[in-house]
């Protein structure tokens, strides 16, 4: 069976995340609704505890969008108490952008072994070496941090940030090796198409 190379993997997956933000109205909910469907199909128990983690994100977008946006009152006899309708519409709007771009990191984890995503992003930070910049220390942190998405910081590591110390080095303690499987041709169309639906994303 064919299975993409992570790179491809991970180009399509950011071109979804682009997509998503440049979405709205129906479009966007209903690209919202399958991206949710599918992580609750593949991943239900991470796509739960993913949520739940971030219900408080959302009810600060909640808070903040429809309190703080100017428009017509939804209840005026309550005049600045109230949300307003246009508000509301944003606060949703951006609540969908959240959650569709949350479930596609857990279909991405739940899909992708972390050796395989630590070789993918090694792959395509190959223009951060022209900087001079260390390509597999950054995959690694890349990884890191969708790792914290998913899972949360480890018990007692944020009390290593307040004393300056990297909860990175906390944590890898294990040497990570980063293999680099061929790359065929179904992966390089798949990867300028991915390509091509973030470039239209961003500028149609």
């Amino acid at each position: 069976m064919f299975v993409l190379h992570t790179p491809a993997r991970l180009l399509i997956w950011a071109s979804c995340v682009v997509l998503l933000q440049s979405l709205v109205g129906f479009s966007l909910e209903s690209l919202a609704a399958i991206i949710v469907v599918v992580a609750m199909v593949v991943a239900r128990g991470r796509a739960i505890r993913m949520m739940r983690r971030a219900r408080w994100l959302f009810l600060a977008l909640a808070l903040v969008f429809a309190w703080a946006t100017p428009g017509r009152f939804l209840w005026p006899d309550l005049a600045w108490m109230s949300p307003t309708a246009e508000g509301v519409g944003l606060a949703i709007e951006h609540a969908l952008r959240l959650l569709g771009t949350l479930m596609l990191v857990v279909v991405l984890l739940e899909l992708t072994p972390r050796e395989g995503m630590l070789a993918g992003l090694y792959v395509l930070s190959a223009p951060v070496a022209l900087l001079g910049m260390d390509r597999s220390r950054a995959a690694v942190r890349l990884a890191l941090v969708l790792r914290y998405i998913d899972q949360g910081l480890p018990e007692g590591e944020w009390r290593a940030w307040l004393h300056g110390r990297d909860p990175v080095e906390l944590s890898m303690v294990a040497p990570i090796l980063i293999s680099q499987p061929r790359f065929g041709v179904l992966d390089a169309l798949a990867c300028i198409a991915a390509c091509g639906i973030g470039a239209w994303a961003l500028f149609a």
